[in-house]
């Protein structure tokens, strides 16, 4: 079972909306934004446990309503808070608790809890997942320049997986359940295998900078992905996004121009499609398994398996000249070892804790700026007038379907 439990008096603290005046007001608010949050999935937790306790024990009497569980206090809430994260970690169960003190943090940690901070947490991860994902087409194009496809995936996984070996043994371990192990071969089989396979291709034949605008489509994927598999419901706002962006990510494949950085800019760009929706069948999966697996477990898993999977790769790829790699070319596959890939998936997979899938997705659509500001810049690659018209279908499609979820 995964339990989230909720530090009441710190959540009801954080907020500057006169709580001090009516603390059994704010309480009784809270517990409904929770009753909120449970119906309409943003919290998918089997369990959640309010802890109330001073005056803010009037605002809600002790019990179950829907999965949410009221606990009052008797003495310290932080104490209460810890004695829970003991019994539920005992059964077995996986355990999130929200607060942003520092010494509750320290010591439901050390019972064996996660901990959820404040509400800006997930969206500073994603940010810096778009930043290194954002600046990987152009890492991965300059690194062509010596290296065939296959070897550049194969090298940056084996970076990743050597710099994350040192901390794998202090992470916690996983609460597993009957059947996940055909829920993380799937996603595995998403992410490294399918995405990297077709997005090593994709960047040989298309740009940069038009890889990452179509990348931006990876939200609108995992939309459709959760409607079809998850039954969520998809609003009409969101059907027409997702209409409006297809069309612009057709415009743009299909008006790709050859030239020296897009040898076949349609190949490509339909290639990179394919990996996105790679991209999308790894997030919901992963979003399954976040809350009972630490997410840098999984991103170590990612990159073991991809240094695995694509060694024959590159090796049927042809041998590689290690004298003839440029310190250029060495430094952008360090770079996509570190940063994009290990730093990069380990910062999205943490925020898929955090927030739900279809939320956390979305912010990749801030992909295609930092794309083609990199290309422009690294590379000097530039878009047509009839691309840039498609880049603005594709963010209005997203925008679109954005407010529609």
């Amino acid at each position: 079972m995964r339990v989230l439990v909720v530090d009441g008096a710190n959540v009801v603290g954080s907020r500057p909306d006169g709580w001090w005046r009516d603390r059994a007001g704010a309480a009784a608010r809270l517990h409904a934004a929770l009753v909120d949050a449970t119906l309409d999935a943003t919290l998918d937790h089997d369990e959640i446990v309010l802890v109330l306790e001073g005056a803010a024990r009037r605002g809600q009497e002790e019990g179950v309503t829907g999965r949410i569980r009221c606990v009052h206090a008797v003495g310290s809430g932080d104490d209460a808070i810890v004695e829970e994260v003991r019994e539920r970690r005992v059964a077995g169960d996986a355990v999130d608790v929200v607060t942003a003190d520092r010494g509750l943090r320290e010591r439901v940690e050390a019972a064996g809890a996660s901990v959820i901070g404040p509400a800006w947490l997930p969206y500073l991860l994603l940010a810096g997942t778009v930043l290194f994902w954002g600046t990987s087409f152009a890492a991965t194009k300059s690194a062509y320049s010596d290296l065939s496809p296959m070897s550049v995936v194969w090298l940056r996984m084996v970076v990743a997986s050597v710099v994350f070996l040192p901390f794998w043994r202090m992470l916690p371990r996983p609460v597993r359940r009957p059947g996940d192990r055909r829920v993380l071969a799937l996603s595995l089989a998403f992410i490294p295998c399918t995405y990297f396979t077709f997005e090593a291709f994709a960047i040989q034949y298309t740009t940069s900078s038009q890889a990452g605008v179509i990348a931006a489509t990876a939200p609108l994927m995992v939309a459709l992905g959760a409607w079809l598999v998850l039954r969520e419901r998809l609003a009409a706002r969101t059907v027409a996004g997702i209409v409006v962006s297809i069309a612009g990510v057709a415009v743009l494949a299909f008006g790709g121009v050859t030239g020296e950085t897009a040898p076949k800019p349609l190949l490509g760009n339909l290639l990179e499609l394919g990996a996105m929706a790679g991209a999308a069948g790894s997030t919901i999966t992963i979003r399954h398994l976040a809350g009972r697996y630490d997410p840098w477990f999984l991103t170590g898993l990612q990159m073991a398996v991809g240094a695995t999977f694509f060694a024959p790769l590159a090796l049927a790829s042809g041998p590689i000249a290690w004298g003839e790699v440029t310190l250029a070319s060495w430094v952008a596959v360090v770079y996509l070892g570190i940063f994009p890939s290990l730093v990069g998936f380990g910062l999205y997979n943490s925020a898929l804790r955090l927030l739900p899938a279809n939320r956390a997705a979305l912010s990749l659509n801030l992909i295609p700026a930092v794309a083609v500001l990199t290309g422009w810049l690294a590379l000097g690659e530039s878009l047509s007038w009839v691309q840039l018209a498609a880049c603005v279908g594709i963010c209005a499609g997203l925008h679109a379907a954005r407010y529609g979820v």
